[in-house]
């Protein structure tokens, strides 16, 4: 069953082409470091560098920023991609599998994300008919963040409590995607918003639970 559900992640990362996008492989080492121009705040660099403004708290936890205001052009700031990042804040040593989980879940998501909005465009029904394969790749990737949540659940060694704030708001991607999969959707697309904003705040909580020793 696992070879199984690794070869449907790989169909499906492969259909939205997504095996070199960030998420699933690493950056280059030179794109590990942003230098600040001018015109630039923190939710624009996250746009650049993970797709979404939301990601910007992660930005500013990792680089220990104290006022967002007071950023200076050509500062240079840390920017790696998102499993480096989690894994340099002390996150993979208890939860390698879970953020591999989460990031192929966010990576699948993005692959249909503006085929999705696509097909909602100028709809004003409650649920709509989605492609299937936007379906399967929705449920896919539920089922990646219901698999987290599954192993961030069990007590490991070295670990004090279980990271609850991180789960619930994986607890909420995971309901989210599979309203997404059943062409459930808001007119304004605060739904689709929603999948990073929650997925930056479980990051952002499982580092602010790692600094925590792990309770």
């Amino acid at each position: 069953m696992k070879m199984y559900v690794s070869v449907m992640i790989a169909v499906a990362l492969t259909a939205t082409g997504l095996f070199a996008k960030e998420g699933v492989y690493p950056q280059s080492a030179a794109s590990h470091t942003y230098i600040i121009k001018s015109g630039d705040t923190l939710d624009s660099i996250a746009q650049k560098k993970y797709g979404d403004s939301h990601y910007s708290s992660l930005l500013i936890i990792h680089n220990e920023i104290k006022d967002v205001t007071k950023l200076r052009i050509r500062q240079e700031i840390k920017t790696p991609d998102l499993k480096t990042l989690l894994t340099n804040e002390g996150l993979a040593p208890v939860m390698e599998q879970e953020i591999d989980a989460i990031l192929k879940a966010r990576a699948l998501f993005h692959g249909v994300e503006q085929r999705l909005m696509q097909t909602r465009k100028g709809k004003k029904v409650p649920n709509v008919e989605i492609p299937p394969d936007i379906t399967k790749t929705l449920v896919i990737a539920a089922d990646q963040i219901d698999a987290a949540i599954l192993g961030l659940r069990q007590k490991k060694k070295g670990v004090g409590a279980v990271p609850l704030k991180m789960i619930g708001q994986l607890i909420s991607v995971s309901y989210n995607l599979k309203g997404l999969a059943t062409g459930s959707y808001d007119d304004y697309g605060y739904d689709l918003i929603m999948v990073d904003q929650r997925l930056a705040y479980a990051m952002l909580n499982g580092i602010k639970w790692a600094r925590n020793g792990y309770k």
